[in-house]
């Protein structure tokens, strides 16, 4: 039957025309390059989608991963600001919020057409703005607020001890990861369906091959070439395709087939490992890049993830590896191995990597972070523990146990075993805390003893908190501990210290006062009873000035300046006061100023000594030593007193004489009684200030004038220098501002100064007897200075001149106080006495404080 119908269209074909024979020939071999056409047209489009799919899903892939980046990113930051309050920390935060941001949105466009896709993007980010909103942010504030002193580092504790904010991190990375395993997926599907199209597109070409190579190979020959032509053009648009998107891609990208070798390389792996494409290309990667572990040792090629992908046919991601670049050093990367499929079976993988560096420095900062909080913890004996009302269970960190007495780790961490380590006086209060803080909410803040195994007794302070759930129940509770014997024998010590100072300032015999930066009393001892007649409490608040005598207030008031434009932390001072009775004290000042930091005075502290008896004893030596330097002046003032007298007797001798004759009219007698009447004025000048000078000088100093100080010393010694063949001279300016003091005492320490220079040109056998006398100022001073050509004083001698008791007169010739008590005086109005030598002899020069008064005498 067949070979008949065979045989029937033989002949029917053999009795067609040559004509319909070639084109029946050329109709089949055209039918036939048309199908094959199709075929190759369909196979070319299904790989090129087919490609562009697997490029657009591994790039979907890329950004996914790059968003998880942004999360750790975030998170590291977040943690390593709750740790730290560094702001620095902050940086990877803000980058990778941005970071995510972009990268959702490009997630987005990317996965537009995939609504299950575009779905689990959505909750990514709904997640992510649940942490960002109720765990960051106010982590972020709280831990601003501790820097701001606001809050404490407790609060910072506990909110990192919380574990929501991770919980909730992970999900969101768990998302990302189904997000990816779907991408992972599609590209799985796609590649196996680009196998079928190009099985069933083979089929097809083989059939029309035959056929056109039946009917007309040169033909077809002539056609296939066409058509191979035109696929290459196509496969070549597609591979440039390909080429420009791992050419923008921001990772590194490379292929590898079943036996390592590199098939491809993007221009981003290139630059990060440092080779060519040339250098790479036909190698293996392994051996170039991946032969060593982070540590040094080997790395062999069967355990490399890259490896496993293609031989198991399974996605392969790691987080943490190091590729080695062309100089040896190391990059850190992170990298996604996928297996690539053909005809079925695994021929090599597409890896896509990315330098973590700026990743693991965060990391490594974050860690010495972590390392500095447990460090700190270590320093400052604090330990964290967290117990678990529900089960019992209680975390201790590490420095619990010694806080208790025991090594790291050989405490077993029982609630039984905290309370056991309790102090017995002080566990049942203990206890009672924990259960007020667990059931009524009180705050667990304690102070309790510890007693170690060694029978030591330590003071720990405790701090804690019950975590509820949304009901209300306690779930868990968390605190801190701390060591605060150094604190509590420290406070101890302050008390013994304040008990002692107490004892000392109550118990000194001298006023002891704080004044505040207003002149207001904040203390004052015991001693102002006697001082001021008023209780110490009740001198509280009152201004230290009200007890000042009023004749001294100004001078106070100027000298305090004084210090305190100086600067000055310390001084002494002797002014007088006065109390409620009008009682005086003379005291002598110990004031010690402090300084805030801005410069501004904080506290006056000082110590007063009652030196009346000493004063008083001072001006009763004074005034001894004005006795005796009035007897010294005795022949002098005798001297003085016998120049008036005997003119005098000659004047009345001669008015007896013309008496007698009668030749004594009326004008001449007032002529000579008028002579006798001034020598009478002459004499009671003298002895009136003879009289002024032996008394006890008054309470209140007086304005004197530098220049009728100097004269007036002169009118009493001027004639005994005289009659001791020395000149004297005196130079001072047309003005001189006055000084404060007491003229009886200033013309005590000139007549000394004068006394001293006479006894010693007395003694010269030359005619070159000299004291000069010059009157100056200074920008604050009044300066008189008294020299002399005595040949000056010894070196050794003139250190000591000042001293009492000191003299270098003979035996019997001196008191050795003199100028010890000229020194006084001039201390006393608040300037300075000073001996120096000359070419010719010795120089005192006396310095006094110019009063302020506006007025300058003349």
């Amino acid at each position: 039957m067949i070979q008949n119908i065979t045989k029937t269209a033989q002949d029917k074909i053999a009795r067609l025309s040559y004509q319909v024979k070639v084109l029946a020939g050329f109709g089949v071999i055209i039918l036939s390059m048309a199908a094959y056409a199709y075929v190759m047209h369909v196979t070319i489009q299904s790989v090129r989608e087919t490609e562009a799919r697997v490029i657009h899903s591994h790039k979907v892939i890329g950004h996914a991963q790059y968003v998880i980046k942004q999360l750790i990113d975030m998170e590291t930051g977040k943690r390593g600001f709750q740790i730290t309050g560094n702001e620095h920390f902050l940086e990877p935060y803000n980058s990778g919020r941005e970071g995510f941001l972009l990268e959702t949105a490009i997630l987005e466009n990317l996965v537009s057409g995939e609504p299950s896709q575009v779905a689990t993007l959505q909750a990514i980010k709904r997640y992510a703005e649940e942490w960002q909103d109720t765990i960051a942010v106010p982590a972020i504030k709280l831990r601003r607020s501790v820097n701001r002193g606001e809050e404490s580092e407790e609060d910072v504790i506990d909110s990192f001890k919380q574990e929501a904010g991770k919980q909730l991190m992970d999900t969101i990375r768990s998302i990302v990861e189904d997000f990816i395993s779907v991408e992972q997926a599609l590209i799985e599907k796609r590649q196996a369906e680009s196998l079928r199209v190009s099985e069933w597109s083979f089929v097809v070409s083989i059939a029309g091959m035959s056929i056109a190579v039946i009917f007309g190979f040169v033909v077809v020959v002539a056609v296939v070439r066409g058509i191979a032509s035109s696929f290459n053009d196509e496969l070549a648009k597609a591979i440039r395709s390909r080429e420009m998107v791992l050419n923008a891609a921001g990772e590194g990208i490379f292929g590898v087939d079943l036996d390592g070798l590199c098939t491809f390389i993007n221009p981003k792996a290139e630059r990060l490992l440092g080779l060519k494409e040339g250098e790479l290309i036909g190698q293996s990667h392994h051996v170039l890049c991946h032969h060593t572990r982070p540590d040094g040792s080997h790395y062999p090629r069967t355990e490399s993830p890259i490896f496993a992908a293609f031989m198991e046919g399974k996605i392969k991601t790691v987080d943490d590896e190091i590729f080695w670049r062309k100089d040896g050093s190391g990059l850190p990367v992170e990298y996604t191995s996928t297996p690539v499929f053909e005809d079925g079976e695994t021929a090599g993988a597409v890896v896509v990597f990315r330098d973590i560096a700026e990743r693991k420095a965060t990391e490594l900062a974050l860690r010495k972070s972590d390392e500095r909080f447990t460090k700190s913890q270590d320093f400052a004996n604090i330990g964290t523990w967290d117990w678990n009302i529900q089960t019992g269970d209680l975390y201790w960190s590490d420095q619990i146990a010694p806080l208790f007495g025991h090594e790291t780790g050989a405490l077993e961490m029982t609630y039984d075993n905290f309370v056991a380590a309790i102090h017995p006086d002080d566990r049942e209060r203990v206890t009672n805390a924990v259960t007020a803080c667990v059931e009524k909410g009180i705050e667990y803040n304690i102070e309790h003893r510890a007693v170690w195994p060694d029978g030591t007794t330590r003071y720990l302070l405790e701090k804690g908190d019950v975590v509820r759930d949304d009901d209300g129940k306690p779930l868990n509770m968390l605190g801190v501990v701390q060591d605060i014997t150094p604190a509590k024998e420290a406070e101890w010590a302050v008390q013994k210290s304040e008990e002692q100072y107490r004892e000392i300032v109550e118990g000194t015999d001298d006023l002891v006062t704080v004044v505040d930066s207003t002149g207001h009393f904040l203390f004052v001892n015991h001693k102002a009873n006697d001082i001021y007649g008023v209780p110490p409490e009740e001198c509280v608040g009152r201004l230290a000035f009200d007890f000042i005598h009023p004749d001294d207030r100004e001078s106070t008031a100027i000298a305090f300046n004084r210090w305190v434009t100086n600067k000055e932390t310390c001084q002494t001072y002797e002014n007088r006061q006065q109390n409620a009775n009008g009682q005086v004290f003379y005291m002598l000042w110990t004031v010690n100023i402090y300084y805030d930091e801005t410069g501004e005075i904080a506290t006056v502290r000082s110590i007063a000594r009652d030196i009346t008896e000493r004063h008083e004893m001072q001006a009763q030596l004074i005034q001894s030593s004005k006795m005796a330097t009035l007897g010294e002046m005795a022949t002098g003032v005798a001297h003085e007193l016998n120049q008036p007298l005997n003119i005098m007797r000659m004047v009345l001798n001669n008015v007896l004489r013309k008496m007698k004759k009668n030749d004594a009219n009326p004008e001449y007698l007032r002529n000579k009684l008028g002579k006798i009447d001034a020598q009478i004025e002459r004499s009671t000048q003298i002895i009136d200030h003879m009289r002024i000078f032996g008394r006890k000088p008054g309470m209140t100093p007086e304005l004197l004038d530098p220049r009728h100080m100097v004269d007036s010393t002169l009118g009493l010694i001027g004639e005994q220098l005289r009659l001791a063949g020395i000149e004297v001279t005196v130079e001072s300016p047309g003005t001189c501002p006055p000084v404060l003091g007491h003229q009886v005492q200033v013309e005590q320490v000139l007549l000394n100064l004068f006394g001293n220079a006479r006894d010693v040109l007395k003694e010269r056998p030359d005619d070159d007897k000299r004291i000069a006398v010059t009157i100056g100022e200074t920008s604050d001073n009044v300066v008189i200075a008294v020299e002399d050509t005595g040949g000056g004083i010894s070196e050794d001698d003139i250190k000591h001149v000042f001293e009492p008791f000191f003299t270098t007169k003979d035996v019997g010739q001196g008191t050795g106080l003199g100028l010890s008590i000229s020194y006084g005086i001039i201390n006393d109005m608040g300037g300075n006495i000073a001996a120096a030598n000359t070419d010719d002899g010795a120089r005192f020069v006396i310095s006094l404080p110019a009063s302020n008064e506006d007025t300058a005498v003349a």
